[in-house]
Parts: C-alpha cells; structure tokens; sequence
C-alpha cells in the first residue's frame, strides 16, 4: 500500500519555490546517495507530495538490468530507465534526448535518480554543458546517507557529496541499536550534516 503524507515522519521543506524558477522552464530534481541508503524509498515518498504529482523519472542503474525502476511506475507519469552506466561519466546524449523528449510536451517536474556512484556536479557539469539549463531550472538536489554510514565515519568523496546536496536526508535511523545510537548522535553533529538535514526513518 501506498504511503500517505502524514504517514512519514519527515517533510520536505519548499521543495520548489516559484519566486526561484526562470519562466518556462521545467523543475529538475536531482537524488543522489550512497550505494543502499533507500534513494528509491526516498523519491517514491517525494512522488506523492502535491508538489509532484505527474512527475517524470530518469532512473539510473549502474547494472544492465532496471533494478528499482518499477517500484516507481505507479507513481510518476513517466519512468524510463538509463542502465550499464553511470549517468556522470557516460556519454551525455542519451540523457539530454531524454530530458528535451519530457520537456517537449509538458512542463511537469523531472527526478534523475542517480545510481549509488555518481557525482552530483560531474552530473550538474554535464547538464550545464547540454545547455540542458535552456529549458530547465535545478530546483533542488537531494542527497541519502544511511546513518550506519554516519556511525563508521563518512568517507571523503561522500562528505563532498553532502556539500554540493541543498537537502541532506538521513535513512534508517531506527535499525540502529541502542549502544550505537550515542555515538551515532556524536557523528550526526558533524558539520557536513549539519545543513539541511531531514531524518527519514521508520517508514523508509
């Protein structure tokens, strides 16, 4: 069964605010994380906000095979899949025809799920470079660590990662155990976590 809003305990705060986009341009949404944190549990709660509705998806699978993808169907008007690569390093025309073919007849929202490998401005960089940004405005980046992440420390490229994020969305809090909570709450206190950062747990 599909989750409701008021099931989870987490909000997103003005995911896209008006006052921001360039007219007659779509929103681009961009979800990255670390391999296994819950990025698809994530944009399947963000597919139901209001905000959303008749959204499209750009899923990305580092595999041959689409993974996640189907999880999505249901929520998103349109869900087409890029597999065998990374997005961020690949070449870049599969993408860009993906996202001029959305834009072409309608203005609705577009989510890249990116896989548990990319980089988030190697991804922005080559969107720049498309002149993708003629026709899109990035609205918001989101970013998912798991927090047994957080608890073994932060790998470097990850911490980058969290920088470069507008929105940092911490994922299964609640698999912690209770020794490992103290330090955990030590680790969450890092300054790289300290911007912007949703708890998204029970219901991830």
């Amino acid at each position: 069964m599909a989750k409701r809003d008021d099931d989870l305990e987490f909000s997103i705060n003005a995911p896209f605010d008006d006052g921001r986009a360039i007219i007659d341009k779509v929103p681009l949404y961009l979800v990255n994380g670390s391999l296994g944190a819950g990025k698809t549990s994530v944009l399947e709660f963000l597919l139901q906000q209001s905000d959303y509705k008749g959204s499209r998806v750009i899923e990305n699978e580092y595999a041959n095979e689409n993974v996640d993808g189907y999880r999505l169907e249901k929520l998103a008007d349109i869900v087409t899949t890029l597999a065998g690569d990374c997005v961020c390093c690949s070449s870049k025309h599969a993408l860009t025809r993906m996202l001029l073919d959305f834009c072409r007849n309608s203005p609705a929202p577009v989510f890249i799920e990116a896989t548990g490998v990319a980089r988030t401005m190697n991804l922005v960089e080559k969107l720049i470079n498309a002149q993708i940004f003629n026709k899109y405005e990035l609205a918001q980046s989101f970013y998912v660590i798991d927090a047994h992440e957080i608890l073994r420390g932060i790998e470097p490229a990850h911490e980058i990662e969290l920088q470069a994020a507008d929105m940092i969305l911490v994922t299964k809090e609640d698999l912690l155990s209770d020794d490992e909570r103290l330090q955990y709450e030590i680790q969450a206190e890092l300054p790289a976590l300290r911007k912007n950062t949703e708890r998204a747990t029970r219901q991830i």
